[in-house]
This record gives structure tokens, sequence and C-alpha cells, in this order.
């Protein structure tokens, strides 16, 4: 039986959105009878320390579509303020 997003319920509708109904029923296949979280941290702490390594300079950086979030936006003297609290 073929069927369209419209027919799907809402959380499945939205995942068809983003990424296609053959793709969202995939999915659901692979992970139907199971609750899934998705961590809010998607990179793994290794990738994160050579990240920073290689693009932090010591200042903060302009935040631009497509770079990881190191400081999670907040400014410097929000830092310098933190950091003179633990010293």
């Amino acid at each position: 039986m073929k069927f369209k997003e419209s027919d799907l319920t809402p959380l499945y509708k939205e995942m068809a959105e983003l990424i296609g109904i053959e793709e969202t029923m995939k999915l659901y296949h692979h992970f139907k009878w199971q609750q899934v979280l998705f961590p809010q941290r998607i990179y793994n702490l290794e990738f994160i320390k050579n990240y920073v390594r290689e693009h932090y300079d010591g200042k903060m950086q302009e935040n631009r579509e497509g770079s990881l979030d190191i400081r999670r936006g907040e400014s410097d003297n929000f830092w310098q303020k933190k950091s003179r609290k633990r010293g």
C-alpha cells in the first residue's frame, strides 16, 4: 500500500520532511520497539580535543554556520569572570 507524508504520525511526518519517506522507513524498521534518545553532543571527546588544538587561538571566534561552538556562545567576559572564581 502506498502512502504519503501526510499519512504518518507527527514525529514520523517530521522525520520524512527532513530525510525523506524511504529513509524514515529504514529508521522505523531498524529501531521500532525501541526508545531512541539522541544525545545533545554529537562529537566524541577525542574529536573535540583535536579540533580545539587545531583551531582555538586563545580568543573567542565568531560563530559561523558549520563551525564547532567551543564555548557555547558565551562572551570572553563571561569566561574571564568564571576563571577568576576558580583561581
